[in-house]
């Protein structure tokens, strides 16, 4: 016992030296941690200052130090080295974001860009110069979706926290706040006459609100899982919304009242849409397939079998004839969207086998539905001939290349001789629509001041 006594006293000192140098050890790692942050923040707020102050060759240097310093934030780094770089003559500026950017779009008109982005913003773009017009802050989490009213005066903005946000397109101020139960929300679009917003996601609803002074005015609710899209035909009068219940449901766009389920599907539903003139809908599934309905009296009209992965995307042509498919097999396909009867195949590598990391992400008709531009997990976007001049196939005309990660969205611009893609990368990017060249215009980088976080 006296033993184990003596033991016990010796071992004490022991023991306490061990957990004073612990301590010791967290202190010290403490001052590196607060040492390292505060000298990353440094380099971030220089290399802006030198940018600003036309230091460039400065300006790079204090990006690449703090890039270096702190690899995981590098993407605070990275505007400003493109700054630097496109003040120096090297490089065309892309419009950042601190975050993988989603979606990004065109103004009616064309004259306006708008990019959303996880890094809780959105910002509105000059699209001739690529200068920074407004920052739509204050969402209080990442940004799912981004789209002008049919006007081009205000933008609506979806969040993750499950609100949605209206804002002044000229000057970026807020309007009206949608606020939702809480729940993520996956997109918000306008009805065609701007007077009201549908929003998808809240678990298993959706909700459509008056677009000047945000009150709801009637929630969809009847499906069984989260709704991923939801939008409005054309005249306004009805809303389609597709959920992972596998099904899609039509509503009466004035008083929310249930029309018809959409039944047929095997797994979840991605997102739906009207045709042109109202007439059909096609709708998007993880089950490989697209189908087409009758809005009128919700038949069936066809399967578009044959995607060897999820569908990811499905919109009709502007004149209704044609069907264009997105899916996660690496390709999309071209319909007839009267037969349902499978035209051409998209793909830019033809015989290789199809991966995650080559799906396509998105695809979209320019204004005349001469050309396609789809997006893809292989970090680029391609655009297409939609007219038929290979057996089955479509002539690619470009691959846009330049994106640091998967491209998220395409679109065309209204006149359809620009294009703009949005990427992981945390940029936006525009692009000359006839060669794929990327466009050198754009400046306007010096004009993003932005506001370190750390």
């Amino acid at each position: 016992m006296d033993g184990a006594r003596q033991r016990r006293r010796q071992w004490r000192p022991v023991v306490g030296l061990g957990a004073a140098s612990l301590i010791l050890l967290g202190v010290a790692l403490f001052q590196t941690y607060v040492a390292r942050s505060t000298l990353h923040r440094f380099f971030a707020t220089q290399a802006w200052a030198q940018n600003e102050q036309g230091n460039y060759v400065s300006a790079a240097r204090y990006a690449l130090a703090g890039m270096k310093l702190a690899p995981e934030n590098a993407h605070l780094y990275w505007a400003a080295l493109a700054g630097a770089m496109h003040e120096a003559g090297e490089s065309s500026p892309p419009l950042m974001h601190d975050g993988a950017v989603v979606v990004a779009a065109f103004s009616p008109d064309g004259a306006r860009i708008v990019t959303a982005s996880r890094d809780n913003t959105a910002k509105v773009w000059d699209a001739r110069d690529g200068r920074l017009l407004a920052t739509l802050s204050g969402h209080g989490d990442g940004v799912t979706s981004a789209a002008f009213s049919p006007d081009g005066t205000r933008i609506v903005t979806a969040h993750n926290n499950g609100t949605a946000n209206v804002w002044d397109a000229r000057d970026g101020r807020l309007l009206a706040a949608l606020r939702g139960n809480g729940y993520y929300l996956g997109s918000a679009a306008f009805s065609p006459d701007g007077a009201r917003i549908v929003t998808s996601g809240g678990k298993d609803t959706a909700h459509v609100w008056d677009a000047r002074d945000g009150r709801l005015l009637a929630t969809l609710s009847g499906h069984g899982d989260y709704v991923e899209s939801a939008a409005f035909s054309p005249d306004g009068t009805l809303i389609v919304t597709a959920s992972r219940d596998h099904t899609a449901k039509l509503w009466d766009a004035r008083d929310g009242r249930l029309i018809a389920t959409l039944r047929g599907h095997e797994d979840g539903l991605v997102g739906a849409a009207f045709s042109p003139d109202g007439a059909r809908i096609v709708t998007a599934s993880a089950d490989n397939t697209a189908k087409v309905w009758d809005a009128r009296d919700r038949r069936l009209i066809a399967t578009l079998s044959g995607h060897g992965g999820a569908v990811a995307s499905a919109v009709f042509s502007p004149d209704g004839a044609h069907i264009v498919t997105a899916s996660d097999d690496g390709t999309a396909r071209v319909w007839d969207a009267l037969a349902g009867r499978f035209l051409a195949t998209l793909s830019g590598d033809e015989g290789a086998e199809p991966r995650e990391e080559m799906g396509v992400t998105s695809a979209a008709f320019s204004i005349d539905g001469a050309l396609i531009v789809t997006a893809s997990a292989d970090n680029t976007a391609k655009v297409w001939d939609a007219r038929p001049n290979i057996p089955n196939r479509r002539r690619l005309i470009a691959t846009l290349s330049g994106h640091g990660d998967a491209v998220t969205s395409a679109a065309f611009s209204p006149d359809r001789t620009v294009i703009v893609t949005a990427s992981r990368d945390h940029t936006a990017k525009l692009w000359d629509a006839r060669d794929g060249r990327l466009i050198a215009t754009l400046s306007g980088l010096r004009c993003h001041k932005r506001r370190f976080r750390a």
